[in-house]
């Protein structure tokens, strides 16, 4: 037995695929947020790529915790460099990176390790009064930016933004179209 409808009624889709358009516009607008956040960092970036540049000399570089809570680690190190006679002290930093004693799970096991073991490689290899090339804020002298760097995590981040910003993207266009689909289909 066919079930039947009643004439002028309407279909109503599965309440899944309301929820499901509405995470996927969710997921835009953090696809949006990211996309502002990456543009802001892009723009940094670019101004302090033509920022003047000089010859610092680490004082210190030591891998530590991000911050008193945090579960990551940076690199950081001081710096001391000259800019129209005065000697500038400041500060340069890696982006973060979780703490292998932290990990639960990983998507590729031993990856939160091995970029521990890059990191103090890297500090091992810079000790005090090695020369590195910054950038410095021709408007406070005493910001340095590394632009371009060698150092794990160190340096732009804006293409590892831009593949954050695509990622989302792409899972938000992937939701939207799975939710619109089976509204489509529920519906005829």
């Amino acid at each position: 037995m066919e079930p039947t409808t009643i004439p002028g009624e309407t279909k109503r889709p599965p309440r899944w695929t309301g929820t499901l358009l509405l995470f996927g516009c969710f997921v835009a607008l953090c696809a949006l947020f990211s996309l502002v956040v990456t543009a802001g960092v892009a723009w940094q970036e670019y101004r302090e790529a033509h920022w003047p540049e000089a010859t610092a000399t680490i004082r210190q570089c030591s891998v530590e915790r991000a911050s008193n809570r945090s579960s990551s680690n940076i690199i950081e190190c001081r710096i001391d460099y000259i800019v129209g006679g005065e000697t500038l002290k400041s500060r340069v930093r890696s982006m973060s990176w979780p703490a292998s004693e932290k990990v639960f799970w990983e998507f590729h096991p031993g990856q939160a390790q091995d970029m521990f073991d890059k990191m103090q490689d890297w500090v091992g290899a810079h000790p005090p009064g090695t020369p590195i090339a910054v950038h410095y804020d021709p408007a406070s002298h005493a910001k340095a930016a590394l632009v371009t760097t060698d150092m794990p995590l160190g340096g732009p981040q804006t293409p590892r933004n831009v593949k954050t910003t695509e990622g989302v993207a792409a899972f938000c266009a992937v939701l939207l179209m799975i939710a619109i689909l089976a509204r489509r289909l529920s519906a005829s």
